[in-house]
């Protein structure tokens, strides 16, 4: 996340007397609330994005059991649910930079266009890949999978996409990985070797006086 901050997120402490001058943009010097300092990027696959706002999913899968004449039930444990987020985004045109300004804030561009395909290509993109929640930074970043997406935009809201994003924790897989292909290949090799050995020898004794 960049060190310094656009002015609509800086809010003024009660009682600041300080004015203008005692702001000057920078992570250190706006509100001294603390979830603002512990902002982060939002991103997924690198593709950096906006949140507007943001759900987390979880809990634990359980069996409830309840037995004829007995009042209290038994709740069975079988594990975490797996996280998920539902997330509202979006990406949005920014000022040309000018002179030495760079081209991306964070890894950002600042043309919203771009900002737009590369985070369509990541959500698109086979396989899961790092999550970045930007509000709380002792979680992750973690592996996602993005289940589905849908973006909008509008001529009333030019330079700006809005995005959906449904992702789902990718964990890992606890089935052993099993070649079935090679055995195949091996059983055909093995039948096509026996078939020419039959031939070759029913052959040689049809051509023996």
């Amino acid at each position: 996340m960049p060190n310094q901050i656009d002015p609509y997120f800086v809010a003024r402490p009660p009682g600041n007397v300080g004015g203008e001058a005692s702001y000057d943009g920078s992570l250190l010097s706006v509100s001294p609330v603390l979830w603002r300092r512990k902002l982060r990027q939002a991103q997924f696959k690198g593709a950096a994005f906006h949140v507007e706002h943001q759900g987390r999913v979880s809990g634990r899968r359980t069996v409830l059991h309840e037995y004829p004449k007995l009042d209290i039930p038994y709740a069975e444990d079988l594990g975490r649910h797996a996280v998920r987020y539902q997330i509202t985004g979006y990406v949005i045109q920014r000022w040309q930079p000018r002179g030495n300004q760079p081209q991306m804030i964070g890894n950002m561009p600042y043309n919203y266009d771009e900002a737009r395909d590369n985070l369509i290509r990541a959500l698109e993109s086979f396989g899961p890949g790092t999550l970045v929640d930007p509000y709380n930074n002792t979680i992750g970043p973690l592996i996602f999978q993005c289940e589905r997406y849908s973006m909008t935009e509008s001529r009333e809201r030019g330079g700006y996409a809005q995005f959906e994003m449904a992702f789902v924790e990718a964990g890992v897989s606890t089935i052993a990985s099993v070649d079935t292909l090679a055995p195949v290949f091996t059983a055909v090799i093995a039948s096509m070797t026996a078939a020419a050995q039959a031939g070759n020898t029913a052959l040689a004794a049809a051509n023996t006086p």
